[in-house]
């Protein structure tokens, strides 16, 4: 009852537009203006900010290859899908907040590396009230800059069109069952190995900080486990974590 009021006053407020759907499906159609309206294909984005707030639970999501693969493709549907459509609504300046994974694998890394090739800013938060012990993170991207990525193109907006092709294209493959590793997504054309040469000093000193969060938030966990009390780490114990956790 009480959803059910909400959604009649939103209605009727048109500064508001609220949707239940899920993110993968149909990404390219998730595409509005401040009115609300519908926008087409190629319109240009009328938003400052996007808030891409999902993360991948690894339950639930009715992936044939989650047993056996830890959910990596439909871990990468989602945030391939969330980057598109926060990419389309986000005018070229904008900003966008988002929660990926710090876990140092190549599947987490390669969407900051995307996210450092067409903004401005980038700046990792942990914060202590929640998401200390686990992987996920707030990434706040400051000035989108499309043509960062896409200097030849005439306009920002041709670069954000262009923007969001590659990752629509990368979409697609993913949605007809193609291992995410030949997809490399959500950058469409990355090499791991190129990523790790050029981007491996700017992740480590972006992401450092968080490791030490997670890691002196679990091991002050271990530590009342095990009677020990409930200390922070040393030094050397922190350097140790910087090898991130799995799932």
């Amino acid at each position: 009852e009480m959803d059910m009021t909400l959604m009649d006053i939103l209605d009727q407020t048109p500064r508001f537009k609220l949707l239940f759907q899920d993110v993968t499906d149909r990404p390219p159609s998730l595409h509005y203006g401040v009115d609300g309206a519908l926008l087409g294909e190629g319109a240009a984005p009328q938003f400052d900010l996007a808030i891409a707030g999902a993360r991948f639970s690894g339950k639930g999501s009715g992936e044939a290859d989650d047993a056996e693969r830890g959910g990596d493709r439909a871990q990468e549907k989602l945030i391939t899908a969330q980057l598109l459509v926060a990419l389309q609504n986000l005018q070229p300046g904008g900003d966008l907040v988002v929660v990926l994974n710090v876990t140092p694998l190549a599947m987490n890394m390669q969407p900051i590396c995307f996210l450092r090739s067409c903004f401005s800013r980038l700046v990792a938060l942990k914060p202590k009230s929640n998401f200390k012990y686990r992987s996920s993170f707030y990434m706040t991207c400051f000035g989108y800059d499309p043509k960062k990525l896409h200097r030849n193109e005439v306009s920002p907006l041709a670069a954000s069109l262009a923007v969001q092709h590659t990752l629509k294209a990368t979409f697609d493959r993913l949605m007809k069952g193609e291992d995410r590793d030949e997809c490399n997504a959500p950058v469409g054309d990355a090499d791991n190995a190129a990523l790790c040469r050029e981007q491996g000093t700017m992740l480590h000193q972006l992401l450092s900080p968080l490791w030490k969060v997670q890691h002196d938030a679990i091991h002050e966990l271990l530590e009342r486990a095990s009677g020990g009390g409930g200390g922070g780490s040393g030094d050397g114990g922190a350097r140790s974590g910087g090898s991130g956790w799995g799932r």
